[in-house]
């Protein structure tokens, strides 16, 4: 079989030049359309599910929260795994999806709607967050900014830099590779009311009473229409985010009594969320934002979009400014690097073959067998594209090792159609 498929080859020379120059242009056409990755997709996608359950143990939280959501997953079509995590105030469920369904945006429905049927006490105001998480969306660098004459930050300069974060968040958003910024370290906004409890104890003014007053005037709801020829819609709003409006809250009042309002009995001050931890960037406390590329992204072509995005933003809105950038974690540098491999293994291959064959053989069957190391490679990447592989690190490291496979055999035939040659044999029959 193998003497007859040679053979069909040998005495078609036009054919065979004709199929080396398809394979070589067809290679450099996808290397470009492949998209290059860190690892293959070989994960699961999943569906987070968090609640949040004020107040609560742990214990509660397990069985009025976590268990009730379980339970209504049981039985669902699509679901390969359900892990669960309970504690203090806060239930966090993970669920598998099983590998290659037609219907998993169907699964997906079912799943949201399950989660919502779920009875969950009183004291969940909020409805549970469903999230989905998509394998084949990677995270593919960290983007931290820091004060670089702070090692911790004050509320001011915190506030200063969540504003360049988010300006810098927005950017890159904007970008088509990327489908999500998550943010790490980022403490939101709040403003705390920290009361006396001296005054308190001189007004006779229990501690409760400040919060219920703030929940009853703090409103935004529609409240109706006016009889109107555009029938207008009439909405209620009431809502305190500003220190001046909580200071100037009446907590007691009264036609005899005095006015008492929150600046009288404590302190009305903008914050940020408390936290247990502190993460920094190079010995500063900083922020850090976490870019994803979409399913569909080239993981070199996306790192670059981030790059000359955080480049020009440092250049342009940074500069002057006591604040700096730090890129970390950056995944694509990995599958560079086995770029590089290849790219300086087969140059150094390249150019020993033809040394090597041009002092024993000749030109003619050195250029040959040298010009199979970028054929191997072009070949490799029409079956990548044939078999709906990427480039990746995996995928790169197997053409490091069957290339030079390829060259040690390419060797030893042209040596032996050498020889035969040298007996007298014609071309054609040597090569076969």
């Amino acid at each position: 079989m193998w003497d007859t498929f040679v053979n069909f080859f040998a005495k078609r020379h036009m054919l065979a030049n004709l199929m080396f120059l398809g394979i070589m242009t067809a290679g450099i056409y996808f290397w470009f359309a492949i998209n290059k990755e860190e690892l293959p997709n070989i994960t699961r996608d999943r569906v987070s599910i968090s609640t949040s359950y004020p107040g609560a143990s742990a214990e509660q939280v397990e069985y009025f929260v976590t268990k009730e959501i379980e339970d209504k997953l049981k039985g669902l079509d699509g679901i390969y795994k359900v892990t669960s995590n309970s504690g203090p105030g806060s239930s966090g469920i993970s669920v598998e999806l099983e590998l290659k369904r037609p219907d998993r945006d169907e699964i997906i429905t079912e799943i949201k709607t399950a989660v919502y049927d779920a009875k969950l006490p009183d004291e969940v105001t909020d409805n549970p967050r469903v999230r989905e998480f998509k394998s084949s969306k990677k995270a593919i660098i960290d983007i931290g900014l820091f004060d670089k004459r702070s090692n911790l930050l004050t509320p001011e300069k915190r506030a200063r830099l969540h504003a360049y974060v988010l300006a810098l968040e927005n950017q890159l958003l904007n970008l088509e590779n990327i489908s999500e910024v998550r943010r790490g370290a980022y403490r939101n906004p709040e403003i705390r009311i920290e009361a006396d409890p001296a005054k308190l104890k001189q007004y006779d003014i229990p501690l409760n009473v400040i919060a219920v007053e703030i929940k009853a005037q703090n409103s935004r709801q529609p409240v109706g229409d006016l009889e109107d020829r555009f029938e207008s819609k009439v909405t209620l709003d009431s809502e305190l985010d500003t220190v001046a409006e909580l200071e100037n809250v009446i907590i007691q009042g009264g036609f005899e009594g005095q006015t008492v309002r929150v600046k009288d009995v404590g302190r009305v001050t903008e914050n940020f969320k408390k936290t247990k931890f502190i993460q920094k960037i190079n010995g500063r406390e900083g922020v850090f934002l976490n870019a994803v590329k979409t399913a569909d992204s080239d993981i070199l072509e996306s790192v670059d979009a981030v790059k000359a995005v955080v480049k020009k933003f440092s250049q342009n809105t940074l500069q002057g400014t006591d604040y700096e950038i730090a890129l970390l974690d950056d995944e694509s540098r990995e599958l560079r690097n086995r770029l590089n491999i290849i790219l300086y293994n087969g140059t150094i291959g390249l150019i020993l073959v033809l040394v090597v064959l041009l002092v024993f053989l000749n030109f003619h069957t050195a250029f040959w067998v040298a010009i199979g190391i970028p054929f191997t490679f072009a070949f490799t990447l029409v079956g990548l594209n044939i078999l709906g592989y990427t480039i990746n690190n995996i995928t790169l490291g197997a053409i490091i090792i069957v290339m030079g496979m390829i060259v040690d055999d390419a060797i030893i035939v042209a040596e032996n159609i050498s020889r035969y040659r040298s007996e007298g044999m014609e071309y054609e029959i040597a090569a076969v």
